[in-house]
Parts: C-alpha cells; sequence; structure tokens
C-alpha cells in the first residue's frame, strides 16, 4: 500500500512523497523537473512496472505537488539540500535500504549532480530523463525564443545567439521577479544557473559513468539533446526517436521503458 512521507526541509518547509515499500535493499527516488511534479506518467510508468520489487519513493520538491513551500525560492542548492533531506528520511523509515537510485527529469538532473558530487558512495545509480544540464547555454537560448516569440523566426540552438544579446540577458536574469506558469520566479534562481554547465560536475562524481543512463528525446525543443556536449564516456543516452521533453506519450514511452528498467532491476 502506499504510503505518505513527511519531512522538513532546512527552510522548514514540509516536503512530502509518495512510498510504495518492497522487501528490497533498493530505494528508487524519483524527482521532477522544474514546475512539474512526480505523479506524472512518466514516472507512473517506471513505478508501475517496479512495484512491489524494489522500493520507490516519489519526491516533490518544495513548492510543488504535494509538498508546501514557496516555489519561487528554487535554486539547485536549496533542491540539493532538499534530495538529502528525503535521502536521510528514507534510511531513517526503511533501514533495510542500502543501496539508493535517482530517476530525474530535467532540472532536477543538477540538483542531483550537485547532491552526488557532494555525496560520495550514496547513490549507486541514476537515470537522466532530458536532462537540462547545460544551463549556460539553455538560458541564453530560452531568452533569445523569449525576445522573439511573436516572431517567424525559427530559434534553434545553433542560431540563437543571432536573436539575442548578452547585454540584454544580463538586464534580463537581473528582474527581482517574473511570472512562470503558475507561480512568480524570483531572480536567485536565474543569476544561480546563468553561467553554470552541471556537466561539468560528472568529474566530481565517484558514480561511475557506466550507472548513468540518459534518456532524452531526438525533437526535444525545450531542452535540446545536443546541448550536453560534453558528457563523460561510458555514459549511455537512448535517443528516443521523435520524443519530446515530456517523454511520456504511449508510442515514447515503448521506445525507453524496457532499457529503464533493465538499468534499475540490478
Amino acid at each position: 500500500m502506499t504510503k505518505l512521507l513527511e519531512l522538513d526541509n532546512k527552510e522548514g518547509e514540509t516536503l512530502r512523497m509518495l512510498c510504495d515499500e518492497a522487501p528490497s535493499d533498493v530505494g528508487i527516488v524519483f524527482l521532477h523537473g522544474f514546475e512539474r511534479t512526480t505523479i506524472e506518467y512518466k514516472f507512473k510508468n517506471i513505478v508501475d512496472a517496479l512495484h512491489g520489487k524494489v522500493n520507490l519513493f516519489r519526491f516533490d520538491f518544495s513548492g510543488c505537488g504535494m509538498s508546501d513551500g514557496e516555489f519561487g525560492t528554487i535554486t539547485a542548492e536549496k533542491y540539493a539540500g532538499e534530495i538529502e533531506c528525503a535521502i536521510q528520511k528514507i534510511k531513517q523509515e526503511n533501514p533495510n535500504i542500502t543501496r539508493i537510485f535517482l530517476v530525474a527529469h530535467s532540472f532536477a538532473a543538477c540538483p542531483a549532480l550537485l547532491f552526488i558530487s557532494r555525496n560520495p558512495g550514496v547513490v549507486e545509480r541514476m537515470v537522466l530523463l532530458g536532462p537540462a544540464l547545460n544551463q549556460k547555454v539553455l538560458h541564453r537560448y530560452w531568452f533569445a525564443q523569449k525576445q522573439n516569440s511573436g516572431s517567424k523566426k525559427k530559434i534553434t540552438l545553433q542560431n540563437y545567439t543571432k536573436y539575442m544579446t548578452e547585454k540584454d540577458f544580463e538586464k534580463y536574469v537581473r528582474i527581482a521577479s517574473r511570472p512562470s506558469k503558475a507561480h512568480t520566479v524570483l531572480k536567485t534562481y536565474f543569476l544561480e544557473n546563468k553561467d553554470k554547465n552541471y556537466q561539468d560536475l560528472f568529474s566530481a562524481c565517484e558514480i561511475s559513468p557506466k550507472n548513468i543512463l540518459i534518456i532524452h528525446g531526438d525533437k526535444d525543443e525545450a531542452v535540446p539533446i545536443d546541448s550536453n556536449d560534453i558528457l563523460p564516456k561510458g555514459l549511455k543516452v537512448v535517443k528516443v526517436k521523435g520524443g519530446d521533453h515530456d517523454l511520456q506519450e504511449v508510442k515514447i514511452v515503448k521506445q525507453y521503458l524496457k532499457k529503464v528498467l533493465a538499468f534499475l532491476s540490478v
């Protein structure tokens, strides 16, 4: 039976995750992307297939899904701290769990790598779905798209620099706050990430590249697959034909689900 676990982050906000226990020493923690939740089908498909075989934890970051707090205060640093709190709670509640795996989507790959680089030996395996690791390039790419949203120009990762200036971009990221869908995001998120490429953290992680699997759609326009251009040797990348950033349409899931399950079933 699925249980609800509650914990506090370092700011005192109450965070929540769904827990499906199993007689296993493996705990898989699911981490959602920017302004998302872990009850999305991309995670549910994996949970349903592994239910009863390993311990499963669908964790929502502060201000998202089931968790309290302000989404606008999002930073990779804050989320890395919340991953630490979540794993501590998991081990307290389930002392039989000695092996931790992560499944992270989009921006969650950034705090996941931050956490792993600072906590050697804690995470054994990791699946990254459409990881938005190269924040330096992506923020400028997104800015160029925003600046030209009313035009017929096709902004791509290859040509975005033609449609933006660094001066305008620097002004943009220093705006105190701005709306994002249902929330308001503070400038701390933009200032933290505008010059960050989290691919650099792979060299600081003790986790072996062979224990990291990336699933990325070749039609992902939000986080183009080519944005991750300095991945370590030995890391496997599964390119999903026709795959978008969500990676949860039935025909898309069929291309990668068995590979993810085989990778996690060790």
